[in-house]
């Protein structure tokens, strides 16, 4: 099985772009997790669901922001168990966490963290959001559940994740806080798939800023993979023992964040 996370920064504008039939077409997932897909189902072009794959969305009430979306490929629909939007403890009007049940006793979650960068108090919702998806973690491996959690976690987990840590080491995404917040998950029982099957590799960036003013005119950050990874796919030890291969698709274009990937 191939499971996929994509911030699109719109499923409209990535579909118009045709990024995402050509992503498709070449990776063939089982499993797609989108964020920030910044639409309603009603409001998607008659072109873009795609007839191989059955569509689940949790879209934010605020129209054109935010939102969540799983997508299964039919081969897998025997399996298929559940659908669900958001998770305990939380009320999200902003379609930030959308979750598949599969056989098995198996759950697939996709979330968009909060920025956090506006205000004290959207970082301070940044924070509570992470503490209460990895109570939330918790609760479901308690109750006998293998999990996946994939997503935009707007965190950079440490030096290795992001292009220049020094200049960053206050941001609201890299600073000691977040970071002991986010690692709240990896305590939670959660593995870091790519991080630790590739423990020291610099450059594996999944997210490269459009609106850098620190580059030469006409050089954009992603030229010069100036980025960050904030994109992770996080798994049960249990799980984690299945997959063969961790990957970041830095040649897919079509957002400013790049697909990651694992295959089970």
């Amino acid at each position: 099985m191939k499971v996929y996370s994509w911030n699109v920064n719109g499923l409209r504008a990535v579909h118009n772009k045709g990024a995402l039939a050509r992503f498709i077409k070449k990776e063939d997932p089982d499993v797609l997790l989108f964020q920030e897909i910044k639409v309603k189902e009603e409001q998607l072009p008659e072109a873009l669901p795609d007839p191989n794959y059955t569509h689940f969305y949790h879209s934010a009430e605020k129209a054109g922001y935010s939102g969540t979306a799983i997508w299964v490929h039919s081969r897998n629909k025997k399996i298929m168990r559940d659908f669900s939007k958001g998770m305990p403890n939380w009320k999200d009007t902003e379609g930030r966490v959308a979750q598949c049940e599969f056989a098995g006793k198996k759950i697939v979650i996709t979330v968009y963290v909060p920025n956090g960068g506006k205000s004290e108090e959207a970082y301070q919702e940044k924070l509570q959001f992470l503490t209460t998806l990895a109570n939330y973690v918790k609760k479901l491996q308690k109750d006998g559940y293998r999990v996946i959690v994939g997503g935009d976690f707007n965190v950079a987990r440490s030096e290795f994740d992001l292009a220049k840590p020094e200049k960053h080491r206050g941001h609201t995404h890299f600073n000691d806080e977040v970071r002991s917040h986010m690692e709240k998950l990896i305590v939670a029982g959660l593995m870091d798939t790519y991080r630790s099957r590739n423990p020291n590799q610099e450059g594996a960036y999944t997210y490269w800023d459009n609106f850098s003013f620190s580059l030469p005119r006409g050089t954009k950050p992603r030229d010069v993979n100036e980025g960050w990874r904030l994109d992770y796919l996080l798994v049960d030890p249990s799980t984690d023992k299945k997959i063969t291969s961790a990957a970041i698709h830095q040649n897919i274009f079509g957002s400013d964040h790049c697909p990651i990937s694992i295959v089970l």
